[in-house]
């Protein structure tokens, strides 16, 4: 039988503390082996941890608060030309709670295929870039987004990138 001592990995190094969370609040001073546990460098974790406010959100000129989660998510639409399918697809972001709703291959093909429209559909708000016509004349492509109420005042500008973007 092997007398030989091997160390776990699993394990931390002898002298260093097992779970620095445990009583946190009572060991705010840094011992040896132990890193950042300062209460100054902790102190913004700490304060998000408890729901209090940081530094940085306290500034009057933030876009979003976001004391509840943003939800934001994309869907392939295949279509909203019809008023009834924009209309039913702005219900479904307002019921799932989605503030900002990435709508791609919409193929509403605008006037002015460069410029950029703004459409109000129930409660919410679709920016709305062209759609393009392929050689057969069916409308393919156009993206746009749907924004709640929150999303829309924080809105500061759209610009149209290219076709896609």
């Amino acid at each position: 039988m092997d007398n030989t001592h091997t160390t776990n990995p699993i394990l931390p190094a002898p002298g260093v503390c097992r779970n620095p969370a445990i009583n946190t609040e009572a060991s705010r001073t840094a011992g040896p082996g132990r890193q950042n546990d300062d209460a100054s460098a902790n102190r913004a974790m700490l304060a998000l941890v408890r729901g209090e406010a940081s530094e940085n959100s306290r500034r009057g000129k933030a876009l979003l608060r976001c004391r509840t989660p943003l939800l934001m998510g994309t869907f392939n639409a295949n279509t909203l030309r019809t008023e009834y399918s924009a209309a039913e697809c702005e219900q479904r972001r307002c019921d799932a709670g989605i503030e900002i709703l990435g709508v791609q291959e919409h193929r509403i093909v605008l006037p002015d295929p460069n410029n950029i429209e703004y459409r109000t559909i129930g409660s919410g708000f679709f920016v709305i870039s062209s759609a393009w016509r392929n050689q057969q004349q069916a409308s393919v492509g156009g993206v746009g987004l749907m924004l709640g109420k929150k999303a829309k005042k924080a809105l500061l500008d759209v610009k149209r990138i290219s076709d896609r973007i």
